[in-house]
Formats: C-alpha cells, sequence, structure tokens
C-alpha cells in the first residue's frame, strides 16, 4: 500500500491501526449479537456446537496468554499503536507473525459458536478483513521500518495468521 509510506500522517514510526484491534473485533461481534436477537440465525442444531465453541474459547484465551507472555518477556509492547522497540521471533511467533490477532479471532469464532449465531460468524470476515489491511500491514510496514532485513528475514520464514 504506498499511500502508507506517501502519507504524512502515516509514517512508519508506529504502525498507526485504523482502530485498536480488541474493537475491530468486539464491533461486529456485538452487532452480530444484536441482529441475532432481532432475527436469530442459527448455525445449527447440533449438540456439539456449544462443545466446539468451548474448546475454541480455552485456545483462543491460551494462545493469547502465549503472545502476552512473549511479548513481556521479550520487554516489548502489545499495544497496536505504539513503536516496537524489539522483533520478536521466539515463542508463539515462531509460528505465526500475528498470534495475538489470531487469539483474538479463535475468541470471536468461539462465541459465534457458542451463541450459536450465523450474524456473528457472517461478520467476522469483515473483521479479519479490516484487522489484516487496517493493522497488521501497517504494523509491517513499521516492522520494517524499524527491523530492514531481519523483518523481512522473519516474514519470509513465518506466515502472517498461522
Amino acid at each position: 500500500m504506498p499511500f502508507l509510506n506517501t502519507c504524512p500522517l502515516l509514517t512508519p514510526d508506529t504502525p498507526h491501526p485504523v482502530a485498536p484491534p480488541p474493537l475491530i473485533f468486539l464491533l461486529p461481534l456485538a452487532m452480530g449479537l444484536l441482529a441475532h436477537g432481532v432475527l436469530p440465525l442459527r448455525l445449527s442444531e447440533h449438540s456439539a456446537l456449544p462443545w466446539v465453541g468451548v474448546i475454541l474459547l480455552a485456545c483462543g484465551v491460551l494462545l493469547y496468554a502465549a503472545s502476552l507472555r512473549t511479548l513481556t518477556r521479550e520487554g516489548t509492547t502489545m499495544h497496536a499503536n505504539h513503536a516496537a522497540t524489539v522483533l520478536v521471533t521466539s515463542g508463539i511467533f515462531r509460528y505465526s507473525r500475528n498470534p495475538v490477532y489470531v487469539a483474538m479471532a479463535v475468541v470471536y469464532l468461539a462465541v459465534s459458536l457458542l451463541c450459536n449465531s450465523a450474524w456473528m460468524l457472517a461478520l467476522m470476515l469483515p473483521a479479519l478483513i479490516v484487522t489484516h489491511y487496517g493493522v497488521i500491514k501497517r504494523e509491517e510496514n513499521h516492522l520494517r521500518h524499524q527491523f530492514g532485513d531481519e523483518f523481512n528475514a522473519y516474514v519470509r520464514a513465518v506466515r502472517p495468521w498461522l
């Protein structure tokens, strides 16, 4: 996205996410819950759905905790709008460049399954698109600016999501 390099308000010194990532997931989740309350569209009547939701919720929370633990151990920020001080490539970050966002997406999916809501699940796609282009791409621009070739090597070695 060339505009990230030319817009004076979007300098690569900080990531400049379009919104706080938790809000990017919470807003569509709340909208889906509201829509589900007005016009319920169920995903399934299968009795295993809540159990899958519980398992995914536990996985998402554990992934989030592992991400936070790694970032804290490495001494860098978890806030998407703050400048990175360290390129974290250890711990869970060896498998995903964005485990925090993967965790948020897994929790979102889990809540959608627990609520048995097609509305919530349908609104997950816009949340993922906004996260990818409005947060991750901007973070990557920032990290490339901060860490150069070291970040480029990390990008070649580790997937953005899973």
